[in-house]
């Protein structure tokens, strides 16, 4: 375990601040040149996604993968495709199943423990003769994800896959919702979280009306995250409730199978993912993760202050600098 010297400055310590901070919208027109891709998981579940090539005919590539509630256009994947493309390496920014206004078509949500998106993500790349090796990089539950995929892998790794990165990324989810569900009304990221994830199942509704899963619940009565994993999540997946939900797929236990070169960043001040519910599992993690611990950073944030750094993502230099040290091993 590692304590980073990342700094930021004194007005901006606050782990609020900085959590808010990667919230902030980032100029669109930079991406009128990325492509817009459809992937397919399955016949009935479809990805959107969006691909920035760089000038190299063959680089290192990063898959981007959301939190919860967001897509591919969430301000802080936006940042990372920018600033990837500025050093020259190539990215795709993956929209989970059902998520976001641009979302593909599907009959399913996705949730925390859902890895088929991420492989089928990893399989288009893989196709491309333009990609390299691959770096994923989730954030906050898109982290997760990732650990979790790495886990199911163990000794399989994909042949391109070179390095995974987590950030911010909650591992004990029965712990991370009875936080956000108690947590005060201000910052309101339970309310934040639940706008979008009840915007994502009205979208669902609209297309399959026919859905049971979703169809009779009225979404009012939904007030919490743990009221909608019970009733969204866990029926829609075949769970028993959002308890049986919680402890089949959190990955904080599986950290020890994981064999890939992985690097978990953290920050003590994370007001969502508090840091107590990740660092009893890092501690029996094996050899092959990494874990990065800031004292300041928030949740998704890591900013050493409102200018520069804003354009420059922390996390996704130590994505590049944990691959380079990953090659030389």
């Amino acid at each position: 375990m590692v304590s980073s010297s990342f700094a930021p400055a004194p007005w901006f310590h606050d782990g609020h601040w900085q959590t808010l901070a990667a919230a902030l919208p980032v100029w669109p027109a930079f991406f009128r040149s990325s492509e817009a891709h459809v992937l397919h998981v399955n016949a009935e579940t479809a990805l959107a996604a969006e691909m920035e090539w760089a000038s190299c005919d063959r680089r290192l590539t990063f898959l981007l993968i959301h939190g919860l509630g967001g897509s591919s256009r969430s301000a802080y994947i936006m940042r990372a495709r920018r600033y990837l493309r500025r050093l020259g390496y190539h990215s795709l920014a993956l929209t989970l199943r059902g998520s976001g206004p641009r979302a593909a078509p599907t009959r399913t949500l996705y949730h925390a423990g859902l890895t088929d998106d991420v492989t089928a993500a990893l399989q288009w790349l893989a196709a491309r003769s333009r990609v390299g090796s691959i770096v994923v990089v989730g954030f906050s539950l898109g982290g997760h994800v990732s650990l979790r995929l790495a886990a199911q892998w163990q000794d399989a790794v994909p042949e391109r896959v070179r390095a995974l990165v987590s950030v911010s990324a909650p591992v004990d989810l029965d712990a991370v919702v009875t936080h956000l569900d108690r947590g005060s009304s201000w910052p309101p990221y339970r309310s934040y979280l639940l706008r979008s994830l009840l915007q994502n199942v009205r979208r669902l509704r609209q297309r399959w009306p026919e859905m049971k899963a979703v169809g009779p619940i009225e979404l009012a009565k939904i007030r919490t995250l743990r009221d909608y994993d019970d009733c969204i999540v866990a029926p829609m997946h075949g769970y028993a409730g959002a308890g049986a939900y919680y402890e089949a797929v959190s990955c904080g236990p599986e950290l020890s199978r994981i064999r890939v070169p992985t690097l978990l960043l953290h920050a003590e001040d994370d007001p969502m993912v508090p840091w107590s519910t990740v660092e009893p599992f890092v501690r029996e993690a094996g050899v092959a993760l990494t874990v990065k611990v800031t004292q300041h950073g928030g949740h998704v944030g890591f900013f050493e202050n409102l200018g520069k750094s804003m354009l420059q993502p922390w996390p996704i230099q130590c994505s590049v600098d944990f691959f380079s040290s990953v090659e030389k091993r």
